[in-house]
């Protein structure tokens, strides 16, 4: 058996271990509720003949509860003890013992020793608790404990479920035939023999777990339950979780007993009953089984406890319908389904962070105290719902106080648990809105300090990277921005750490203590958002947080937020519409990099591959892009010959182009909705891309000129169709009508070689041209109306242009590039 705080990731053999411990578990279930459940109807049908006493329903459910109570540090400290591998191998056992006592009580029409059975089996159930949880965290560890328990949890309610059912339908259809409550009884009883033996054969699977105690059995540990219980009350994350546990059982009883007396009072007790009982209950317990597996998914990074208060309003809403239904139709099958789903996506993480958070030497005994004030509310629900129907309360009133206290239970746990309830909230609508998909997210160290240092390209990209992230991120943040109440409140949410721009030493330090402390701390090295899509000059003072914390930094990269509402695309942030929806976001993780070796150059080059494989990975069907509707001048016969001569290219060929397409239209000269002159030729690779491709990707309209017209017929054009954007070849502008281009901020695309005179004109906005590729553009300085936003330039005098995100300055030799990307002559 492993160390459960040595190893991460379950192994082969712990997942098998895993298995056994389902199926045992799922199998004891099952046989535990098919013995309940035949008793039920059996003593509705012995009261219904002057055989039996009334209330059996209630005295079965305090015989369920009170060996928990009984017994509780018992059981837990059996699981601390012996190995809880050992003690699952002697219950299964014990259970098919007491199955036989049953099956004879039965035979002999003995209703006290059945319910001593009964109760014998409930003791087993006791006994075997603490181990079954305390097992599930040795093998899975605190990753995937709440996947463990999702999945565990799902399983066994459809057993519980398969055991009411079954039960239910077996009694009344022996009952028809043979019109005796002990026969229709005692044959499926006797039937649980074999999965007893199941159960048996799946403990074996189980690898053998260690001791984690040596205390020996004493009178003061049978009566410790009141030393135990105050070992759990102390600690407060214990108490509040053990006691949301409690409210799930309290809650589940009391929904089980109101259905009973719904059943009863629709049949009389007689038959059909007990089917009425059956069908109600299996489809709470499909909701709880379905409620659970999904809690289990959404877990599958670690516990979310923000799912908790999603239960309680589930819970709410299906308590609501219930009372309302009158006690029959849509309402009340809906009703049963929504509370079952609810109660389940309320315990689930409940129960797997206090599984996680009791201490390893301890976890029997704290399990076994969270089992015992399980059913102390158990009994509460038993006793207010036998209240509730002596004086008469109608079922649909006590649907309604269930909803009182599912309303009260959620307020509470809202209030406890905003950070995790808001963020679970804010992290669901950023994955449905941006469908993420993300590479490398194994990289980052599961266990330690990490640096994160993403591209910034919106004001959503730290949300994004928390739903990309495995593990929790931390966020610096200007304290200015806290001060704003919106973007405080949101700030505190994501547990953000405010610094000082003006205390440079001070954030370094606040920064590196973080990290140090074992956090994955997010740090945007630009130290700004992009105004023109393009990564802007990182700043090194992550490099000394890097050093200082003496913890690794790995790279991360986003593509595909330009153009959402929360980047700056067309000149402004949200006051704009997107050009999709729902859009495509792509996250890559790099490699860690040792604080010793990370540079600046490093990040930009990460960032560089990373960009280029992402734009690779896009695809855009070849018949997408021919529709003319972009055009605003008449089709020309040259565009559609391209149209057609595309469409037919290989496939790979074809996707090479649209990642150019791709990679230009992440850049800040194209908006949505700009009317964009493009100089045209047919045959020529990058007007295929420009006239081709790009206009659809970025939803441009075109106006497109051919090569050989004019200056003074593109001039005519512009002017014609009120165009914002001008893209030409060199030397198809002259420096004398220079005057009358500038309205319209043209890009001019050569092969500059750096002594031009153009390249040190005011307006001129050069793009690098290098084997049929556009290797560079440039823009109008995009200007922020926020006057504590930094200068970006769109364009440096002399320069060739900013080289596009994909481009390796060492594409370029006869060129160097400053901080920002620009190019300058060598």
């Amino acid at each position: 058996m492993r160390n459960e705080n040595e190893v991460i990731e379950p192994t082969r053999r712990n997942w098998i271990s895993y298995a056994g411990l389902l199926s045992m578990s799922a199998l004891n279930a099952f046989n535990d509720n098919f013995a309940r459940f035949t008793l039920v109807p059996l003593g509705t049908w012995l009261v219904s003949t002057g055989m039996g006493f009334t209330g059996i329903q209630h005295v079965l459910a305090l015989m369920m509860v009170l060996p928990f109570i009984l017994l509780a540090p018992t059981s837990g400290w059996l699981a601390d003890r012996f190995s809880k591998s050992r003690v699952l191998y002697w219950a299964a056992w014990m259970q098919l013992a007491v199955l036989a006592m049953m099956a004879a009580a039965l035979w002999l029409h003995s209703l006290v020793l059945a319910l001593l059975a009964f109760f014998l089996l409930a003791v087993q159930s006791t006994l075997m608790s603490p181990a079954k949880s305390g097992l599930m965290k040795e093998l899975l560890g605190s990753k995937r404990l709440a996947l463990g328990s999702g999945l565990m949890d799902g399983v066994l309610i459809l057993a519980i479920l398969g055991g009411q059912v079954f039960s239910g339908l077996f009694f009344d259809s022996r009952l028809r035939s043979s019109n005796d409550g002990w026969q229709a009884a005692m044959g499926p009883v006797v039937a649980l023999g074999g999965s007893c033996l199941l159960a048996l054969l799946s403990v074996m699977a189980i690898e053998r777990s260690r001791s984690r105690s040596s205390r020996p059995f004493t009178a003061g540990i049978a009566l410790g339950h009141v030393r135990d219980f105050s070992s759990l009350w102390r600690r407060k994350p214990l108490r509040l979780s053990a006691l949301g546990s409690a409210f799930f059982w309290g809650f589940g009883g009391l929904l089980n007993l109101i259905i009973i007396e719904a059943a009863e009072i629709r049949f009389d007790g007689g038959e059909g009953t007990g089917s009425a009982i059956s069908l109600m209950m299996g489809l709470a317990s499909v909701g709880i089984a379905l409620g659970s597996i999904i809690t289990g998914w959404l877990s599958r990074r670690g516990t979310e406890l923000g799912l908790i208060p999603v239960g309680g309003l589930l819970m709410v809403l299906g308590t609501l319908l219930l009372a309302f239904s009158g006690g029959s139709g849509a309402g009340l099958w809906g009703g049963l389904f929504v509370t079952g789903c609810g109660a389940a996506t309320f315990y689930v993480p409940l129960r797997a962070f206090l599984v996680d958070q009791c201490p390893e030497d301890e976890r029997g005994k704290l399990l076994g105290v969270s089992n015992l004030l399980s059913n102390l509310f158990g009994i509460s629900a038993v006793i207010a719902q036998f209240v509730m129907k002596a004086i008469g309360l109608p079922v649909a009133w006590q649907f309604g106080l269930m909803a009182v206290l599912a309303i009260w239970a959620t307020g509470f746990v809202t209030k406890l648990l905003p950070q995790h309830f808001l963020k679970f909230v804010g992290l669901s609508l950023i994955r449905s809105i941006y469908r993420i998909r993300v590479r490398g997210a194994e990289k980052i160290p599961e266990e330690g300090g990490v640096i994160l240092c993403p591209n910034h390209i919106s004001f959503v990209d730290a949300l994004v990277i928390s739903a990309a992230s495995p593990r929790p991120v931390r966020f610096l943040m200007a304290e200015q921005c806290f001060r704003r109440k919106w973007i405080g409140n949101i700030a505190r949410v994501f547990n953000a750490v405010p610094v000082s721009p003006t205390r440079a030493k001070e954030a370094i330090r606040i920064a590196a203590d973080e990290v140090a402390a074992g956090n994955v701390v997010c740090i945007f090295p630009e130290g700004q958002l992009t105004r023109s899509g393009a990564p802007v000059e990182i700043k090194r003072g992550f490099l000394m947080i890097a050093r200082k914390s003496k913890c690794p930094v790995v790279p991360a990269h986003m593509h595909g937020l330009w153009g959402s509402l929360a980047s700056f695309s067309g000149g402004r942030y949200f006051k704009k519409w997107p050009r999709k929806l729902a859009a495509g976001i792509q996250v890559a993780f790099g490699d860690p990099i040792p604080p010793d070796e990370v540079s600046v150059e490093q990040i930009k080059e990460v960032w560089r591959k990373s960009a280029e494989e992402s734009v690779s990975r896009e695809r855009i069907a070849q018949t997408a892009f021919s529709d003319p509707a972009t055009l605003l001048t008449d089709e020309p016969e040259d565009w559609r010959q391209a149209v057609r001569e595309m469409r037919a290219l290989p496939v790979e060929e074809f996707d090479k182009l649209v990642a150019e397409a791709r990679m230009l239209a992440s850049v800040a000269f194209w908006n949505r909705g700009d009317r964009v002159l493009l100089q045209w030729e047919a045959d020529e690779r990058l007007s295929r891309v420009l006239g081709v491709l790009l206009h659809p990707l970025v939803g441009v309209k075109v106006v497109l000129v051919p090569r050989s017209a004019s200056e003074a017929e593109m001039l005519r054009e512009a002017r014609e169709h009120v165009v914002d954007r001008v893209v030409v070849k060199r030397g198809a502008l002259s420096e004398e009508r220079w005057g009358e281009w500038m309205p319209y901020k043209p890009m001019v695309i050569g092969d500059w070689q750096g002594g031009e005179k153009e390249l040190f004109q005011e307006g001129v906005f050069p793009a690098l041209e290098g084997g049929g590729k556009l290797l560079t553009w440039s823009m109008p300085h995009p200007e922020d109306p926020n006057p504590l936003a930094l200068f970006q330039p769109g364009w440096k005098e002399g320069s060739a242009g900013r080289l596009l995100p994909t481009v390796s300055p060492d594409q370029v030799a006869s060129w160097q590039s400053d901080s920002e990307g620009f190019l300058f002559p060598r």
